[in-house]
């Protein structure tokens, strides 16, 4: 195999440790490689490389995967449902005047959904306000009945608030700075912002294109539901400009999480709560995979 055949059995390979089979243009947008590919080349790669690639329902995948294929098609039923229930509740959430993104990230974010699991969001709010505006989330969240606790055992259709940032700390830290970050960045599907703030988070995570060079510019032709709605002015104003509510949510918070703190990231711009590692355990299966293949 050349560059490029190597390039599209490595996307291949990390989307098998999913089970979740690719099309060609899903293998172009999430291309692992070092470098840039022409896209003419690619198109006419993809279309002849064999040896440990095939077919199925207009799929990609790796050899001796064919049920991929059929998972896919049916976690796609189950992940319909959950994203009218996910679009529904976020549209809700922009009354909250902190809030300047949401979209939907993990499996969800790829259709690759089960009927069993939860809704993970990604949100961005204004600066100083991550803590406050997560605490108003959690709220309403219980309001609508859709709020997931960490002791919840059914969590089909709940939402997980996954990461929440600051607009002013956009750039994710070096810490996470990975191929599964970069992953979650590049699958991240928008669905509602104020103003340009979607595209600010994609060109200030530039450094994705170390992994995936075809990410940016793919993301730039996604359109965005524009949200005008909020709380009236006056509580707006008391949310946005007295800090010690900011403060105040923190503290309440912290102590919360604390009593359970794994893995979580709990700082002043940016609260990411994984309490399992799938960042490890899911490059190291991809190592296994690449080791397998001799890539």
């Amino acid at each position: 195999m050349d560059n490029n055949e190597k390039a599209i059995v490595r996307t291949l390979l990390y989307s098998d440790v999913f089970d979740y089979p690719l099309s060609e243009d899903e293998v172009w947008k999430f291309l692992i490689s070092d470098k840039n590919i022409n896209k003419r080349l690619f198109e006419s790669k993809v279309k002849k490389i064999n040896s440990i690639v095939f077919r199925k329902e207009g799929l990609l995948y790796i050899e001796k995967k064919e049920l991929a294929v059929s998972k896919r098609i049916e976690k796609f039923t189950h992940s319909q449902k959950k994203i009218n229930i996910a679009y529904k509740t976020i549209k809700k959430l922009f009354i909250i005047p902190s809030v300047l993104f949401v979209g939907i990230s993990g499996n969800l974010s790829m259709m690759n959904a089960e009927k069993k699991d939860d809704i993970d969001l990604f949100v961005v709010s204004k600066k100083d306000t991550v803590w406050i505006t997560r605490l108003l989330l959690i709220i309403y969240l219980k309001i609508l009945g859709k709020h997931r606790k960490r002791t919840d055992r059914n969590v089909s259709d709940k939402i997980c608030l996954n990461m929440i940032v600051d607009e002013e700390n956009l750039s994710l830290p070096k810490k996470l700075r990975n191929l599964y970050t970069a992953h979650e960045v590049a699958q991240l599907r928008p669905v509602m912002q104020r103003g340009n703030i979607y595209q600010k988070f994609i060109n200030s995570n530039e450094w994705i294109k170390k992994y995936m060079p075809n990410v940016i510019r793919e993301s730039e032709s996604q359109g965005i539901e524009e949200s005008r709605k909020s709380l009236p002015k006056v509580l707006s104003e008391l949310i946005l400009r007295f800090t010690f509510l900011e403060n105040l949510a923190k503290l309440f918070q912290r102590m919360l999480i604390k009593r359970n703190l794994t893995r979580e990231i709990i700082e002043d711009k940016i609260i990411a709560l994984h309490p399992k590692d799938y960042k490890s355990i899911i490059l190291a299966q991809y190592r296994e995979r690449i080791a397998k293949y001799g890539l």
